[in-house]
């Protein structure tokens, strides 16, 4: 999705590089910039599969969780190219997704909400897993997301995502990374729930620019 959060970067990004750019159409106004060519603005849509390379991606429907109550900051979507700069609550949330990433080495799904969603229900009957990227902020709670989204998943590795404040500043040394955590993940309740429900699933933390290859 949209917010402020998750999209800020991307028109800088954009600019430095030749990238392309997938999201939907909110996502595509907010990026929306003379210094980027609009022929690398892709929109997507739910089911509907896109190619780069070797990755064959598939986008679903997700759900965004509540941030207080049953209220969603930013909610709704722009039909015109916001002028920047702009507060944040005009980076509107627009359509959420799920990602279906498949490879020749592996199969990705990368779930960023922590509310399980349908679609997303229906594609684990029929696919196999090989990592499982997962958001945790604000869930309902873990073990409906172990329950709904991880154990149907099958997945052999998890990355978790969504847990770390980007209010704070990260710590970086040789050996290792401290992460500031974001008071709605409760990681450690987390870590706990997952080491009880799936002991056998790998859960993988790793540092920025750290290579991971998949078990042949």
């Amino acid at each position: 999705h949209s917010h402020y959060d998750h999209i800020l970067d991307a028109p800088y990004l954009l600019e430095k590089t030749q990238a392309h750019f997938y999201g939907s159409e909110t996502a595509i106004h907010i990026i929306h910039s003379p210094q980027i060519n609009s022929e690398r603005l892709h929109r997507i849509d739910y089911k509907k599969k896109f190619t780069r390379g070797d990755f064959k991606i598939t986008p679903f429907a997700g759900e965004h969780p509540p941030h207080i109550f049953n209220y969603i900051w930013a909610n709704g979507k722009r039909d015109k190219p916001l002028k920047k700069p702009a507060p944040l609550y005009q980076y509107k949330m627009g359509k959420v997704y799920n990602f279906l990433i498949e490879t020749p080495e592996g199969t990705v799904l990368f779930h960023p909400s922590a509310y399980p969603s349908k679609q997303i229900t229906d594609v684990l009957k029929h696919k196999k897993i090989d990592i499982l990227v997962l958001g945790i902020a604000n869930r309902r709670s873990s073990l409906e997301l172990i329950e709904n989204v991880v154990k149907p998943s099958k997945a052999q590795f998890l990355i978790t995502g969504h847990h770390d404040d980007l209010f704070e500043k990260m710590k970086l040394t040789k050996k290792a990374q401290q992460i500031p955590l974001l008071l709605s993940s409760d990681y450690d309740e987390w870590s706990e729930a997952l080491s009880k429900e799936v002991p056998s699933l790998k859960s993988l933390e790793l540092t920025y620019s750290e290579k991971f290859k998949l078990p042949k």
